[in-house]
């Protein structure tokens, strides 16, 4: 489903390809695109990832790095920027999915807790 939002997002912005690097990662390659609509392509393939029903919904990590005339550097040492930003969301997206689980588990334990009709001590 993720490589039909992809092929979606290419076909609505034009001189944009999309490449499968393998497994899960995708490239996305807009060309002449200010950063304020590879913004709003981003926001367009949240939005066809999104659903009602959480069992569908894609989550992603992203890098974006811009390639400009006056940039001197390679393709290959932009991706490699790119991807340092991806890696960063990835390990914020980490961090943020285990502090629910923590929290959801302190939540499940003040509850059972008081289900069996006794406080958990404040030490533990």
């Amino acid at each position: 489903r993720f490589a039909s939002a992809m092929t979606n997002i290419a076909e609505k912005y034009r001189n944009t390809l999309t490449i499968r690097l393998g497994g899960d990662e995708f490239l996305l390659l807009p060309q002449h695109k200010s950063s304020k609509e590879i913004q709003h392509m981003i926001d367009d393939l949240k939005q066809l990832c999104h659903s009602r029903n959480m069992k569908e919904n894609i989550g992603f990590s992203y890098g974006i790095e811009y390639k400009t005339p006056d940039t001197d550097e390679s393709i290959s040492s932009l991706l490699g920027m790119a991807d340092e930003h991806l890696y960063k969301m990835k390990a914020e997206h980490a961090k943020k999915k285990e502090e629910l689980r923590r929290f959801l588990l302190d939540q499940y334990a003040k509850t059972s807790c008081k289900l069996q009709g006794y406080n958990k001590p404040d030490n533990q």
